[in-house]
């Protein structure tokens, strides 16, 4: 048996301040804790099966200051596209 998830699938382009991408590789998960991939060249991550409004943390290292968390928008008013995904520019900000 296989767990699925609902929700929203969205491209994104994560920079962190200083108008940077977080570093290549650095593991992106959402609320829950669950694996959302890794962040590929120039910030960008693909997260599947997100939640309106939910947040995803973006992880580099194990020191309090190698993470950052993107706020993903509340699209509830919007239908989920069945197809495709939605590609957006967030800020990853720290807690």
């Amino acid at each position: 048996m296989f767990e699925t998830f609902s929700g929203r699938n969205y491209l994104v382009n994560a920079v962190i301040p200083g108008n940077i991408a977080p570093p290549v590789g650095a593991i992106v998960r959402d609320a829950k804790g669950r694996n959302q991939g890794l962040v590929g060249l120039h910030g960008a991550l693909y997260a599947s099966g997100v939640e309106d409004n939910s947040r995803l943390e973006v992880r580099w290292g194990s020191h309090t200051n190698e993470h950052c968390f993107i706020q993903m928008p509340d699209n509830h008013h919007q239908p989920v596209k069945k197809i495709g995904y939605t590609q957006i520019t967030a800020q990853c900000v720290g807690s």
